[in-house]
């Protein structure tokens, strides 16, 4: 089996890649205001998406989409540091 270069990195992406793990962590950590104005049965993640171009080589994110009760979508993200350990 191959060396895991950045295993935090990874961890994240593979816990986040479940769905309700996403839902339960938004609404354990984001506030009741916020959670109570979206939709999380709408939750999707954006792969391969970048909120910030200049930082791509150094960061990547975990996105996700998710409407809010007006239908609009909003984003959730987490960025992830390259090489943290």
């Amino acid at each position: 089996m191959g060396e895991i270069n950045n295993p935090h990195d990874a961890f994240f992406k593979y816990a986040f890649g479940d769905k309700e793990i996403t839902k339960d962590f938004i609404k354990y950590y984001l506030p009741k205001q916020v959670t109570k104005e979206l939709d999380l049965e709408t939750l999707k993640e954006e792969k391969g998406s970048y909120i910030d171009e200049q930082l791509k080589g150094l960061y990547s994110d975990l996105l996700f989409k998710v409407k809010d009760k007006d239908k609009k979508d909003n984003y959730i993200y987490k960025k992830l540091l390259h090489n943290f350990c």
